[in-house]
């Protein structure tokens, strides 16, 4: 017994300090894969999971004898602004434990010591999908994908479109877009309608303020009225180019898919694509979009793969309008630099 007890007093559980960076860059290097992004580039590291708020990385480490043995990154929205603190809003990120006792413990220091009101997650493994099972989540199953081609173009270098239902949509001359600066958006009484709730605060230090990827929001607007913000990155391979949503804000509005076909005309895309989860579809197709079927789209770009694949995402919260974007958790953080 004096020897278990013994073993027990050289565990600890806690969170990442400031100091841990490098330890953490190179459990990831060794355990994880050498060429993750979080491995070799400290910044990257940086924009997921520092908490200049708390001082210190949210990351939880699962230690023996001092040696890292386990990790659980997660996502607080306070991370982006300080004032959504009170909130409790967190979404599960990088998980790896070299010692498998480990694993579940860390979630459950994890929710025990920040009780938060909303969990979510995407991008699950087969051993994720089984934990989320086994504790009852709310939702678990793929995230939606929508999207809306471009109806000039004939041939498709990053998608295949050969299954694709013909769409006749009448124009709708109320509707015009424009691509949103800062200033313009913090000016805008657009307000964010899901939990976990996100303020402007929010959308700037997430988007805007990103080092790695740039995003534009793309206003919506019914004569002079400002409807909805989507939040967009374009995405280039070789001289092909699309469109992705990644986040959404505002109102949906009905039958916007001729202003879509302006815009990607214009821009000489070829689809612009929306992975997604609310708790009502229809007003995603309501706007013009259309769910992916037999249609190929791809998910995967750093490197690109020319094939469809399922992003499961899981989530547990009290409120029904639960939402979940692509820009959500660490979905589109940067993969390769």
């Amino acid at each position: 017994m004096s020897l278990y007890m013994e073993r027990l007093t050289m565990v600890e559980i806690r969170f990442a300090k400031l100091e841990e960076a490098n330890k953490i860059m190179e459990f990831i290097k060794n355990h994880w894969n050498k060429n993750h992004v979080f491995a070799y580039n400290k910044e990257a590291l940086d924009f997921q999971y520092l908490d200049k708020y708390n001082q210190r990385y949210n990351i939880v480490l699962g230690l023996e004898d001092n040696i890292i043995q386990s990790i659980l990154g997660f996502t607080l929205l306070s991370q982006y602004d300080d004032k959504l603190e009170a909130n409790k809003d967190l979404w599960f990120g990088i998980w790896k434990s070299i010692k498998p006792t480990f694993g579940l413990v860390l979630i459950k220091f994890l929710l025990e010591t920040l009780t938060p009101k909303s969990i979510g997650n995407a991008g699950l493994s087969e051993y994720g999908i089984k934990y989320y099972k086994l504790f009852l989540y709310d939702k678990i199953e793929p995230l939606k994908h929508f999207y809306i081609k471009n109806d000039k173009k004939n041939i498709f270098y990053m998608a295949d479109f050969a299954n694709s239902p013909s769409i006749c949509n009448l124009k709708n001359i109320n509707f015009t877009y424009k691509i949103l600066n800062a200033e313009e958006f913090i000016k805008s009484n657009i307000k964010f309608n899901f939990i976990p709730y996100k303020s402007k605060k929010y959308f700037i230090n997430r988007y805007y303020n990103n080092p790695f990827y740039k995003y534009q929001f793309l206003g919506i607007f019914e004569k002079s009225t400002l409807k909805c913000i989507f939040v967009t990155r374009e995405v280039k391979i070789l001289q092909a180019k699309c469109i992705r949503i990644v986040d959404f804000i505002g109102n949906f509005t009905e039958n916007i898919y001729s202003l879509f076909q302006e815009f990607l005309i214009q821009n000489d895309y070829e689809y612009i694509d929306f992975l997604c989860y609310i708790n009502d579809f229809s007003k995603i197709t309501n706007m013009g979009f259309i769910e992916k079927n037999k249609e190929v789209i791809t998910n995967y770009f750093e490197p690109f793969i020319k094939e469809n694949q399922d992003i499961y995402f899981a989530y547990k919260c009290n409120n029904k309008n639960y939402a979940f974007f692509k820009g959500d958790s660490d979905q589109d953080r940067i993969n390769k630099l």
